[in-house]
């Protein structure tokens, strides 16, 4: 334990409190930017937030804050969360804090970040863009190489630690014929840098930019759709929300009740896989320092399992099952670094199975309009393309689509595409590209 949460702990068990836990957190990034084909800015940063909570007479009282917080004497800090604590009301559904435990052990690759290795990789990426087509004319992006170090404590005598690593990078590509414009965008995770494999990366949307040139128009309606990692992605992180405990408990969950029923495809197979090494969200414990465990919550399209936290899992009676995660600022349970198992087929042979439908590239600006019905709305981006007969054959202006998640998931096969992409505001998954044959188109946006 380090000295000063000691003597925070300390402080804390002088002045009468039933329990008290300490989270610490210590991230250290750098942050390399680049737009109009150059890297704009480089930056390092290094960011500390503490956390407190503390339980007297069944009252609970929490202060959070950065590295201005740890420079106050233990005492202070102390008497500060504790008189929060004596004016907050009882608790009754206070879970208390998980006891010492042995946890798995993980691997980790912890690679050096190096900048100079991150700007040779990001020049590569613009080249290979702008060498794919002369139509390509702009490149721009990001990569985020992250350390972080999770340390938390508590008065039952935990004392638990993390170490991590990742890299996350985002690149976009523009695409010019006259006056004609068109944008495409991939979002990519790994353990080392390599993993980004930014090169291939660059290229694979420089072709997608330029495939996206000359938009044609069509109607709303129904169609089979392809959908690429990202879009898969994006409808998913709707079903991982109503698989969470605390959204069923509040019920606003599409999935309330429904454990050991098949929901959605038989193709479809999610786990969540903390133990597994080359998943970035690798971790022995989520942030309440329980134990994590590899599990398997959809399986062939049957629901198994929900995610719990410590306070949702009292609440019905059983243990928490790991995947406590910080989203925002509160605590909320959700698989969070999760697997779609992968199928047998090609991205291209699935596409040579669509008489008439479309490809989607991405999706964004999604929200549930119906969360008990799961129902949602969103818009693509950066590349919706036209299929006849098993080709790709135009690409497409962006439409809002409106659909049922199980409507979606209802009727799909999937493709042995298996890659590790970032999501838009947190965590990441390994997904796949996915053919469904229900997605509905709302209305066009006439671009």
């Amino acid at each position: 334990m380090s000295t000063n949460l000691e003597k925070i702990l300390t402080e804390l068990e002088k002045r009468g409190t039933s329990s008290a836990q300490i989270e610490l957190s210590g991230i250290s990034r750098i942050s390399t930017r680049f737009g109009e084909n150059h890297i704009t800015q480089n930056q390092w940063q290094v960011e500390t937030q503490l956390s407190i909570v503390v339980e007297i007479d069944k009252k609970v009282g929490s202060i959070s804050g950065d590295s201005q917080l740890l420079k106050r004497s233990p005492e202070e800090i102390a008497e500060q969360v504790i008189k929060i604590a004596r004016i907050s009301p009882p608790d009754s559904e206070f879970p208390g804090y998980a006891p010492p435990s042995k946890y798995h052990q993980i691997q980790r690759t912890q690679e050096e970040v190096e900048p100079e290795k991150i700007g040779e990789e990001i020049r590569q990426a613009i080249d290979s863009a702008l060498n794919y087509d002369e139509k390509v004319e702009k490149v721009a992006g990001n990569v985020f190489a992250t350390k972080t170090r999770y340390h938390l404590v508590n008065s039952l005598g935990l004392d638990a630690e993390r170490i991590s690593v990742m890299y996350a990078s985002t690149i976009n590509v523009a695409a010019f014929d006259g006056n004609n414009e068109s944008r495409s965008t991939d979002r990519t995770t790994g353990i080392k840098l390599t993993d980004l494999g930014l090169a291939n990366m660059s290229k694979e949307v420089a072709q997608i930019a330029v495939m996206g040139l000359h938009q044609k128009e069509i109607e709303p309606g129904i169609y089979q759709a392809i959908l690429e990692p990202l879009a898969t992605q994006e409808i998913l992180v709707f079903f991982l929300q109503a698989a969470s405990a605390r959204i069923v408990q509040d019920h606003q969950s599409f999935l309330k009740d429904r454990i050991g029923e098949q929901v959605v495809s038989e193709n479809l197979t999610l786990s969540h896989v903390p133990l597994d090494a080359e998943n970035v969200m690798n971790r022995e414990f989520d942030v309440e320092v329980t134990p994590t465990k590899d599990i398997t919550f959809l399986e062939d399209g049957v629901l198994k399992a929900y995610a719990y936290d410590r306070r949702t899992a009292k609440k019905d009676g059983i243990e928490s099952n790991g995947t406590a995660w910080r989203i925002f600022g509160g605590l909320v349970p959700m698989f969070v670094g999760n697997k779609l198992e992968p199928g047998i087929k090609t991205r291209k042979e699935l596409i040579s199975q669509i008489d008439y439908g479309v490809l989607i590239t991405n999706l964004f600006y999604n929200n549930l309009v119906n969360p008990p019905l799961g129902t949602a709305t969103g818009l693509t981006r950066d590349g919706l393309f036209l299929i006849e007969k098993g080709e790709i054959t135009a690409s497409l202006k962006n439409m809002r689509w409106t659909d049922s998640i199980l409507e979606i998931l209802k009727n799909v096969e999937v493709a042995n595409n298996l890659s590790q992409k970032a999501r838009f505001f947190f965590g990441a998954d390994r997904t796949c590209s996915i053919l469904t044959d229900h997605f509905a188109f709302s209305s066009k946006t006439g671009h």
